[in-house]
């Protein structure tokens, strides 16, 4: 819970009460409600990989770079990532996404304009 609200509070871009319920709110769409006030070392690894995508997502930024971004996270979890970026680009809150993964079930939800690289180029895929 406090390594969420950090970003927040640090940047003073909204008042405690809504940062908490920003927190709050994030924490159980990533379903972390049974470790939110633990230690990052006292939870699992795709726990902890849960928050640090929590943790960026927080800050509501309008450009997103996600390398493999489901890789150690539970089906909840990248079901949560999956529809925060979908939500927010339909919203225009997030303008970019730039992802590069091998998790055919998020590119499909995404429903992206896929660029591949085949033989060295770039081309569209059809």
């Amino acid at each position: 819970r406090e390594n969420l609200a950090l970003p927040l509070e640090y940047h003073k871009r909204f008042p405690p009460n809504e940062i908490q319920e920003m927190v709050s709110a994030i924490i159980r769409s990533f379903d972390l409600e049974a470790v939110a006030d633990r230690r990052p070392s006292a939870v699992a690894g795709s726990q902890r990989k849960a928050c640090c995508v929590a943790r960026a997502l927080i800050m509501q930024p309008e450009m997103l770079i996600l390398d493999d971004p489901t890789t150690g996270l539970g089906p909840q979890a990248a079901r949560a990532l999956a529809t925060y970026v979908k939500d927010n680009l339909r919203e225009g809150r997030l303008k970019f996404v730039f992802l590069t993964t091998e998790d055919t079930t998020l590119i499909y939800t995404l429903e992206p304009k896929i660029l591949e690289i085949r033989n060295q180029w770039l081309e569209w895929a059809a």
